[in-house]
């Protein structure tokens, strides 16, 4: 920390679950100013509590979910820097059976799951004040991600940084609105406050320094100044990494991607994952582009009667579909992908069965009695 800081960061965050100090058998020895040797009476835990309490931009994370207080922040800290220079690390996991919340994998003695399915898709920003009271050691009620975002964004001058009327965090010009209990493809997100999906980035969203080019002074201080550094681990023997739909990743980089994602939102305009107008958890925007895609499809099967052409016309409207949804996410709009194609393809194929079956329907013709 202490070379990291002769490159002046804004923001440093500590990524590491580790609030015991680690003594070893020998003290460390200094020399004094008479030439003697003196053992020294402050452990290096003693001198990272100083570094805490010396720079304010620096961030050390607890475990929200967890009642274990080695998942805590350091007790000796006082109170108030508990609140301001600590951001709990639980990230949310979605799964195909539910959607809960669950600690990071390094609070399970299996690690990370491995499993498909379970994946960190959104983004934990901060617990509500009426968040139910829970019998944990962690007291913060920010994010780190959201805690090192606030800092660099204030150094930068954005103003304001506040809670708007419907309580949503605003960075700026930029509201951030909490998912709500239907979102998208979302349908009983329940129990988490304040928290927006993740639009990761394509690529990794930092630069990388090994602990051993910091500690032998082996990279540039231009690199790290007036940005934000964060430290953790990225070793498979940490067992802290997550499924991400771009893989595996350490609990390290996603909270990078976190970071990322609210620093550009408000300075660069990148944009955050929306859907189509809603209100509350009636999804009528969604609802209405699904109707549209059924029936162009139930239009196409009502005009064209050749089969040949008639699957090259659904094929290619289920192309464009594709298409059309890939263009909105890459620009943060979600489309439901798979219900309007599967309400165009059952529109289509019924508009042609049924006029199939009634071109082969019998005519009854008049008979006369003679």
């Amino acid at each position: 920390i202490e070379k990291i800081n002769q490159a002046q960061p804004l923001a440093i965050g500590l990524d590491v679950h580790r609030p015991k100090p680690v003594v070893g058998p020998a003290q460390p020895v200094v020399v004094s100013s008479d030439g003697g040797e003196s053992a020294s009476q402050s452990t290096g835990y003693e001198r990272f509590l100083q570094q805490v309490e010396e720079n304010p931009n620096l961030f050390l994370v607890c475990a929200y979910g967890s009642q274990d207080e080695n998942y805590q922040a350091p007790p000796e800290l006082p109170q108030a820097l508990q609140n301001t220079q600590v951001g709990f690390s639980d990230l949310p996991i979605d799964a195909f059976r539910m959607y809960e919340g669950r600690v990071r994998s390094d609070l399970s003695p299996q690690g990370s799951t491995g499993l498909a399915g379970n994946n960190v898709r959104r983004h934990l920003l901060s617990y509500h004040y009426e968040w139910p009271s829970v019998n944990s050691t962690c007291t913060t009620p920010y994010s780190l991600s959201f805690q090192l975002a606030f800092e660099y964004l204030t150094h930068q001058g954005v103003s304001p940084i506040d809670v708007t009327e419907d309580e949503y965090w605003q960075f700026g010009s930029v509201v951030f609105p909490s998912l709500p209990r239907r979102f998208g493809g979302y349908q009983n997100l329940q129990g988490l406050n304040d928290q927006i999906l993740l639009n990761y980035r394509t690529e990794q969203p930092a630069l990388k320094l090994t602990i051993e080019q910091i500690l032998t002074d082996n990279f540039e201080l231009e690199m790290l100044r007036d940005r934000v550094v964060m430290i953790g681990y990225t070793a498979p023997v940490s067992k802290d990494y997550f499924e991400t739909p771009y893989g595996p990743m350490p609990g390290l980089w996603v909270h990078a991607h976190m970071v990322s994602q609210l620093m550009s939102a408000v300075i660069d305009g990148r944009p955050l994952i929306h859907t189509l107008p809603q209100w509350k958890d009636w999804q009528w925007g969604d609802m209405l582009w699904i109707l549209a895609w059924s029936v162009t499809m139930a239009y196409i099967s009502w005009r064209v009667r050749r089969r040949s052409l008639w699957l090259v016309l659904v094929g290619s409207g289920a192309s464009a579909l594709y298409i059309i949804c890939l263009v909105a996410i890459a620009d943060g709009l979600w489309l439901p992908l798979i219900p309007a194609l599967l309400s165009g393809l059952v529109s289509a194929s019924w508009v042609r069965l049924s006029l199939s079956t009634e071109r082969k329907l019998p005519v009854a013709e008049d008979s006369v009695a003679e």
